[in-house]
């Protein structure tokens, strides 16, 4: 969704107003980014702990697709 919100002509600040347009672009996809680290170290913190503990497996990684 920040990709899109980034890539979209219609934003909430319009990026033809110098710095005040630029920088909701800046903040959404750091946010974004910032949400990306914490799921993959969260995600790191799951399998470290499927390691540490052989034969039990937890709720994320026992789902079929």
């Amino acid at each position: 969704m920040a990709v899109v919100y980034f890539l979209s002509p219609v934003d909430a600040l319009p990026d033809v107003i110098p710095v005040l347009g630029w920088l909701d672009d800046l903040g959404v996809l750091s946010a974004a980014a910032f949400f990306m680290v914490r799921e993959v170290q969260r995600h790191q913190v799951v399998i470290a702990g499927e390691d540490a503990q052989p034969g039990v497996t937890s709720p994320a990684r026992s789902k079929t697709v």
